[in-house]
């Protein structure tokens, strides 16, 4: 488990420039435009490095598109931390689809998308909980995962401490924000004990 411990608000400069907004988080330089997408939810379109994104919230139907990303990402990005049998019962391929259609229904995430494709995912509980964060294997590198932490931060600024469950492989991109490990955990997922 990882918590974060300082101010994201010191990290980020947001320049208000007519209906566009610049931000500057580190070294990146983004350019967002608000606009309404869906009724529902509001969408940030970002032009950077590699291309147009978009940011938004879930809409319902689009756990299998999720469930794309969650599996991509720790079959082809996770595998360098465990073994194959931890990654079929962590992400496995006929995972129960209502069990998967509830958990994402419970968490509400917000999603990224790039040319119409969900490539990235993420979450932030009342309780400052992040309980899911990925990005889809084939899209690793792009600046997806870093525009997921920095809406994470942004609807967490007002949590206080968030906390996150983090993989062995994500460890290095969230201590780059700030968060710290506090502990070391086994946890039993469909038999198999997985490691973080």
């Amino acid at each position: 488990m990882c918590e974060f411990k300082k101010n994201n608000r010191r990290n980020t400069l947001l320049i208000q420039k007519a209906n566009f907004v610049d931000v500057l988080y580190g070294c990146e330089l983004f350019k967002l435009m608000i606009f309404y997408k869906y009724k529902i939810c509001y969408a940030l379109v970002v032009s950077g490095e590699f291309g147009m994104v978009v940011l938004r919230d879930f809409v319902a139907g689009e756990e299998e598109s999720l469930f794309e990303v969650f599996y991509s990402s720790i079959h082809m990005i996770c595998s360098q931390h465990y073994t194959a049998e931890q990654i079929s019962a962590w992400a496995p391929i006929d995972l129960d689809r209502a069990l998967w259609w509830r958990k994402i229904s419970a968490i509400q995430p917000f999603v990224v998308l790039k040319e119409n494709k969900i490539v990235g995912y993420s979450d932030v509980q009342k309780s400052g909980l992040i309980d899911h964060f990925f990005v889809h294997g084939e899209y690793q590198g792009q600046g997806i995962g870093n525009l997921l932490m920095f809406e994470a931060l942004r609807r967490g600024a007002s949590v206080g401490a968030l906390h996150s469950e983090v993989s062995h492989t994500a460890q290095p991109f969230f201590q780059k924000y700030g968060f710290k490990p506090v502990k070391k955990q086994t946890v039993i997922i469909r038999g198999v004990a997985l490691n973080n």
